[in-house]
């Protein structure tokens, strides 16, 4: 009987490593509609989230690539290889919120690993990890930024309006001034007196 379950376990994983193999010859190929349509073929659950992962971010479409890490990892989250890709892909988007969450992903899936693999995942982790925080310091600077640059817009604008209404309300000022009598000796006559 455990040979019957080994033998087994060891067709799926060669139908597995196959079909992610036909996958691969296919983009090489440049055929990404192909690609994709074996990687949804794949029986094993978690080897077509792998698959479909890996089609979609070799044939460009990283947005389609980010959700189906993000949902694969979310499936399986103790496969450090959806969880580095979710990272990876998360960080060259420069999206830092989901960066961050898929670097600790990461870091609880390589916490997971057999410790043949377990130390090359902790220092892929440290690597999505350094690279969320890097992402997300990067973001807080420009929003601190954006808010300081509209923080002088407003009050350029509304130095502005102030200058303008200081000058419509001069024009109106110096008439009445000069409409003022002026005796010889350069001081203003109002009726009734000097003053």
């Amino acid at each position: 009987m455990i040979a019957v379950a080994l033998g087994l376990m060891l067709v799926l994983d060669h139908a597995r490593e196959n079909t992610l193999q036909r996958a691969i010859e296919l983009l090489n190929a440049g055929d990404a509609r192909g690609a994709l349509a074996v990687a949804e073929a794949q029986t094993d659950a978690r080897a077509r989230a792998e698959a479909r992962v890996y089609v979609l971010h070799q044939a460009g479409d990283l947005e389609g690539a980010l959700r189906a890490a993000q949902s694969g990892s979310d499936a399986y989250p103790d496969d450090a290889w959806l969880a580095e890709r979710w990272s990876f892909i998360a960080t060259t988007l420069r999206r830092p919120r989901e960066a961050e969450r898929a670097a600790s992903r990461l870091e609880n899936a390589a916490a997971l690993q057999p410790d043949a693999d377990a130390k090359s995942w902790r220092e892929s982790a440290r690597t999505a990890r350094a690279d969320a925080d890097a992402l997300l310091h990067t973001h807080e600077q420009r929003d601190q930024a954006e808010r300081s640059a509209r923080v002088v817009s407003f009050a350029a604008v509304g130095s502005a309006l102030a200058a303008l209404i200081a000058l419509a309300f001069l024009p109106a000022r110096r008439q009445r001034m000069s409409s003022t009598p002026v005796d010889a000796s350069g001081s203003s006559k109002v009726e009734g007196g000097s003053q």
